[in-house]
């Protein structure tokens, strides 16, 4: 079929867009006015996602970036002050924390893309053995009844969009990170999606799973892309293409002289909701949306199509469905949830908050304020640089990082570097920027963070400023070395991928058995023991794993142990260890053993 809609566009050529309502910079403010007054809820200081809404107004950090970048990028506009008291508001009654793309511009960028490994980690757990995701009926909410549920499929069923909706998080943290324990069960997954075809199940709440899904493939695109930025994997990037070309149907590429709206708009079912009514003529742009941000990554490193192009009219088609002033419901520049091409509105009334256009048009006027990743490859290891805006000309040659960003003149905001574990200077447009603690609000400089980033604070004097990191030391590749054994289990890049306890009890120390430096734990004035573990590696239960390490115990007359926690989906299951209580070597001695992982074992 991809070929059939290849050879139709080739012959027919992809249809121009129809004329924007308004200019980008227009549109911007009028997503601004959507968020500011419409959204908002004076009494419960959050934003409504959508009107009217069962689940009430909250706070919304991707709201919160929005209205913060408008503000930044229109600072004589009249809303900029209303918006900036407003969110004031909204942060004095946040529960916690801003948000992970807030972080990049107030906050500690470094410990927030710390925490999304983590998060990655506890995704890796959750995946199912064979990477199959599967279909489940829900319990009842709002919304729905645990029976309609049930009548969408069987449940354990597994389809494309019950996959995706499970890999994509955990596709987009290992690009953010590179952890080699997230790039292997992003390719586990992807294995699984290989045999997919047809693109179904992303929409399960209330959709079919029979019923082809316009999410699910927009989804799929995304891993797949991931995953050829994360390895240079060919086929990877192939299989984005398929999904990204799979999505062009769904989309109407003509209109009735009439009805200008036609054009672009995204039907996101060909088929039905709860088995009543169909969705063909009736376009829901939130999903054509998320499949136009898709392409627009996709974009950024394949030019087999025109993809922006595509992505331009879906935006505009939303644009055209947007709310203006004098719309019955007063719910301004706010835009349906379905649109009606034969009535020319609503299909029914449930509007949604414009933050999807908000993201789109980002995209295509290439400053984002949310962050992204770029991974520059050197042999077999990776750098990934994580920003906000745009980062170009990125390259690494002798030691030294170089890259481009690209970002709002006067700016201040952090780039995250992952998977470097030192550096000498870091430059700026020649220039070098401190080394410090980047305590103070707004303070320029850099400083290494725990686990393998560098933390750098920019500001903008232009909009592209040329950033060079010198005397880079890079972490070892790991997808090997963490399934084979453990990652950094040799202690030379120092802590990464291991968690003292106790910090101040936990220093490295030149005095080791090979290499240049070794752990060293000390429980002087402690009642209790220290521990330190390692980052856990998944492994299979009823398998045997070698356990060696090369300790000493100088001084001291408790004991200490080299031990194996074998963990589960529910946590601990075992401790595995070779200590007999006695063994307290002054010198080097290789202690360990051949243990078999139990029952239920999933890591270690």
């Amino acid at each position: 079929m991809t070929e059939a809609v290849r050879y139709w566009f080739d012959i027919n050529g992809v249809p121009d867009s129809p004329k924007p309502p308004r200019t980008w910079e227009a549109a911007s403010a009028l997503v601004a006015r959507g968020l500011i007054e419409t959204g908002w809820d004076a009494e419960k200081k959050g934003w409504h996602n959508a009107l009217s809404d069962p689940w009430g107004a909250a706070y919304n950090g991707g709201i919160a970036l929005d209205l913060r970048y408008f503000a930044q990028a229109h600072p004589n506009d009249p809303l900029a002050p209303r918006i900036g008291a407003q969110l004031q508001e909204a942060f004095a009654a946040a529960p916690s924390g801003r948000g992970f793309d807030f972080a990049f511009h107030e906050g500690n960028a470094a410990e927030t893309v710390a925490n999304e490994a983590s998060a990655g980690l506890r995704d890796a757990l959750a995946m199912p053995q064979d990477g199959a995701y599967a279909f489940h009926p829900h319990t009842g909410n709002k919304m729905f009844s645990q029976a309609q549920s049930k009548s969408l499929g069987q449940d354990g069923e597994v389809v494309v969009g019950t996959c995706v909706m499970g890999l994509e998080p955990l596709a987009r943290r290992a690009l953010l990170t590179g952890d080699a324990l997230l790039v292997s069960s992003l390719e586990k997954g992807l294995a699984h999606l290989d045999q997919y075809v047809r693109p179904q199940g992303a929409e399960h709440w209330e959709v079919p799973l029979a019923c082809p899904n316009l999410r699910a493939l927009a989804l799929a695109t995304r891993c797949y892309l991931y995953g050829y930025q994360l390895t240079g994997k060919q086929h990877y990037l192939d299989k984005a293409r398929f999904w990204a070309i799979t999505g062009l149907p769904f989309l109407y590429t003509w209109n009735a002289a009439d009805r200008p709206v036609m054009r672009y708009a995204s039907i996101s079912v060909m088929g039905t909701s709860l088995h009543t009514g169909t969705w063909f003529g009736h376009p829901v742009q939130w999903v054509g949306l998320v499949y136009a941000d898709a392409i627009c990554e996709l974009a950024a490193i394949d030019d087999s199509f025109p993809w922006t192009k595509a992505a331009e009219g879906i935006l505009i088609s939303a644009m055209q469905q947007q709310k203006t002033a004098g719309a019955p419901c007063g719910h301004v520049g706010f835009y349906p949830d379905s649109y009606s091409t034969l009535l020319e509105d609503e299909t029914y009334h449930w509007c949604l908050a414009p933050t999807l256009l908000a993201e789109v048009l980002n995209a295509l006027k290439g400053v984002d304020p949310r962050a992204s990743a770029t991974v520059v490859r050197t042999g077999d290891r990776t750098v990934h640089l994580i920003a906000p805006g745009k980062i170009s000309d990125a390259s690494y040659e002798s030691n030294a990082l170089h890259f481009t960003s690209l970002y709002l003149v006067g700016a201040t905001h952090e780039v995250v570097v992952a998977r470097v574990i030192g550096a000498a200077d870091v430059l700026v447009d020649g220039a070098k920027l401190p080394p410090v603690d980047l305590k103070a609000d707004g303070e320029a400089g850099w400083k290494q963070a725990p686990g393998g980033f560098l933390r750098l604070r920019i500001r903008h004097a232009g909009p592209a400023v040329r950033i060079e990191i010198r005397g880079c030391v890079l972490m070892e590749p790991g997808a090997r070395k963490n399934l084979g054994g453990l990652a950094n289990g040799d202690f030379e890049e120092g802590l990464a991928q291991w968690t003292p306890d106790a910090p101040d009890c936990a220093r490295l120390v030149a005095d080791a058995h090979s290499g240049k430096q070794a752990l060293e734990l000390s429980a002087v004035g402690r009642t209790d023991e220290v521990q330190c573990p390692s980052r856990p590696v998944l492994v299979e239960a009823g398998r045997a794993y070698q356990l060696s390490a090369w300790v000493k115990q100088p001084e001291g007359a408790n004991g200490y142990k080299v031990t194996l926690d074998w963990l589960g989906e529910a946590g601990h299951i075992r401790y595995d260890n070779d200590w007999q209580g006695d063994n307290r070597p002054a010198e080097y001695t290789l202690h360990g053993g051949r243990f078999i992982a139990p029952e239920g074992a999933r890591r270690h």
